[in-house]
Protein backbone atom coordinates (compact mmCIF):
# COMPACT_ATOMS: atom_id res chain seq x y z
CA UNK A 1 0.00 0.00 0.00
CA UNK A 2 2.94 2.68 0.89
CA UNK A 3 4.50 2.19 -2.26
CA UNK A 4 0.77 2.27 -4.46
CA UNK A 5 0.37 5.42 -2.44
CA UNK A 6 3.79 6.81 -3.74
CA UNK A 7 3.65 6.37 -6.98
CA UNK A 8 0.10 7.99 -6.61
CA UNK A 9 1.18 11.10 -5.48
CA UNK A 10 4.60 11.02 -7.73
CA UNK A 11 1.60 10.98 -10.50
CA UNK A 12 -0.10 13.56 -9.40
CA UNK A 13 2.05 15.99 -8.34
CA UNK A 14 3.92 15.50 -11.59
CA UNK A 15 0.32 16.09 -13.50
CA UNK A 16 0.01 19.18 -11.41
CA UNK A 17 3.25 20.55 -12.11
CA UNK A 18 2.94 23.53 -14.76
CA UNK A 19 6.54 23.18 -15.73
CA UNK A 20 7.76 21.41 -19.15
CA UNK A 21 9.13 17.48 -19.67
CA UNK A 22 12.86 18.97 -19.41
CA UNK A 23 12.17 21.05 -16.23
CA UNK A 24 10.31 18.50 -14.21
CA UNK A 25 13.11 15.28 -14.95
CA UNK A 26 15.84 17.94 -14.02
CA UNK A 27 14.16 18.74 -10.73
CA UNK A 28 13.54 15.00 -9.53
CA UNK A 29 17.26 14.19 -10.43
CA UNK A 30 18.35 17.23 -8.89
CA UNK A 31 16.10 16.20 -5.81
CA UNK A 32 17.08 12.69 -5.86
CA UNK A 33 20.41 12.59 -7.11
CA UNK A 34 22.19 13.40 -3.61
CA UNK A 35 19.51 10.75 -1.75
CA UNK A 36 20.85 8.07 -4.15
CA UNK A 37 24.32 9.10 -3.75
CA UNK A 38 23.80 8.66 0.32
CA UNK A 39 22.39 5.97 0.03
CA UNK A 40 24.97 3.91 -2.52
CA UNK A 41 27.62 5.73 -0.12
CA UNK A 42 26.16 3.50 3.53
CA UNK A 43 25.76 0.55 1.34
CA UNK A 44 29.16 0.12 -0.15
CA UNK A 45 31.16 -2.52 0.47
CA UNK A 46 34.47 -3.35 -1.46
CA UNK A 47 33.36 -2.24 -4.87
CA UNK A 48 36.24 -1.52 -7.50
CA UNK A 49 36.11 1.86 -9.54
CA UNK A 50 34.89 -0.09 -12.42
CA UNK A 51 32.09 -1.32 -10.62
CA UNK A 52 31.15 2.65 -9.36
CA UNK A 53 31.94 3.99 -13.11
CA UNK A 54 28.94 1.39 -14.18
CA UNK A 55 26.85 1.92 -11.21
CA UNK A 56 27.29 5.64 -12.30
CA UNK A 57 27.38 5.62 -16.11
CA UNK A 58 24.14 3.70 -15.97
CA UNK A 59 21.85 6.52 -14.60
CA UNK A 60 21.71 8.53 -17.53
CA UNK A 61 19.70 5.08 -18.69
CA UNK A 62 16.72 6.09 -16.62
CA UNK A 63 16.61 9.20 -18.39
CA UNK A 64 14.37 7.71 -21.16
CA UNK A 65 11.50 6.06 -19.06
CA UNK A 66 11.10 8.54 -16.95
CA UNK A 67 11.31 11.14 -20.09
CA UNK A 68 8.60 8.87 -21.86
CA UNK A 69 6.57 8.82 -18.45
CA UNK A 70 6.61 12.46 -18.29
CA UNK A 71 4.92 12.65 -22.12
CA UNK A 72 2.57 10.33 -21.18
CA UNK A 73 1.54 12.02 -17.70
CA UNK A 74 1.41 15.46 -19.59
CA UNK A 75 -0.71 14.19 -22.65
CA UNK A 76 -2.85 11.47 -20.96
CA UNK A 77 -5.69 11.09 -18.05
CA UNK A 78 -4.52 9.69 -15.23
CA UNK A 79 -7.01 6.79 -14.93
CA UNK A 80 -5.57 5.21 -18.33
CA UNK A 81 -1.83 5.51 -16.75
CA UNK A 82 -2.77 3.92 -13.52
CA UNK A 83 -4.41 0.87 -15.25
CA UNK A 84 -1.43 0.67 -17.06
CA UNK A 85 0.69 0.39 -14.03
CA UNK A 86 -0.66 -3.16 -13.91
CA UNK A 87 0.79 -4.58 -16.90
CA UNK A 88 4.40 -4.56 -15.78
CA UNK A 89 3.62 -6.37 -12.45
CA UNK A 90 1.36 -8.56 -14.20
CA UNK A 91 3.57 -10.03 -17.21
CA UNK A 92 6.52 -10.16 -14.05
CA UNK A 93 4.63 -12.90 -12.53
CA UNK A 94 3.05 -14.79 -16.08
CA UNK A 95 6.96 -14.70 -16.44
CA UNK A 96 7.37 -15.79 -13.19
CA UNK A 97 4.93 -19.02 -12.88
CA UNK A 98 5.43 -19.61 -17.28
CA UNK A 99 8.74 -19.59 -17.48
CA UNK A 100 10.87 -20.11 -14.78
CA UNK A 101 8.06 -22.12 -12.85
CA UNK A 102 8.33 -20.57 -9.80
CA UNK A 103 5.43 -21.93 -6.99
CA UNK A 104 2.96 -18.98 -6.26
CA UNK A 105 1.27 -18.88 -2.43
CA UNK A 106 -2.59 -18.94 -2.19
CA UNK A 107 -2.11 -15.51 -0.86
CA UNK A 108 -0.67 -14.80 -3.97
CA UNK A 109 -3.06 -16.04 -6.30
CA UNK A 110 -5.86 -13.98 -4.16
CA UNK A 111 -4.18 -10.79 -3.96
CA UNK A 112 -3.78 -11.19 -7.82
CA UNK A 113 -7.51 -12.41 -8.77
CA UNK A 114 -8.60 -8.86 -6.17
CA UNK A 115 -6.11 -7.02 -8.38
CA UNK A 116 -7.63 -8.01 -11.74
CA UNK A 117 -11.10 -7.83 -10.58
CA UNK A 118 -10.14 -4.26 -9.13
CA UNK A 119 -8.80 -3.30 -12.61
CA UNK A 120 -11.42 -4.65 -14.28
CA UNK A 121 -14.89 -2.97 -12.52
CA UNK A 122 -12.46 0.64 -12.72
CA UNK A 123 -12.16 -0.16 -16.61
CA UNK A 124 -16.29 -0.65 -16.25
CA UNK A 125 -16.86 2.04 -14.71
CA UNK A 126 -14.80 4.34 -17.03
CA UNK A 127 -16.41 3.09 -20.05
CA UNK A 128 -20.05 3.62 -18.35
CA UNK A 129 -18.93 7.32 -16.87
CA UNK A 130 -17.29 8.00 -20.54
CA UNK A 131 -20.68 6.86 -22.21
CA UNK A 132 -22.74 9.12 -19.82
CA UNK A 133 -20.53 12.21 -20.69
Amino acid sequence: MVIAFLFTFYFVAKKRMNSGTFAAIFLEHIVFAPIALIYIWLNISDETYGEWLTLMSAAPLQLLPIFLLSIALLKMPLTKISILQYIEPTLHLALAVWVYHESVSNGQKYAFIIIVLSVIFSLLNSKKNYANN
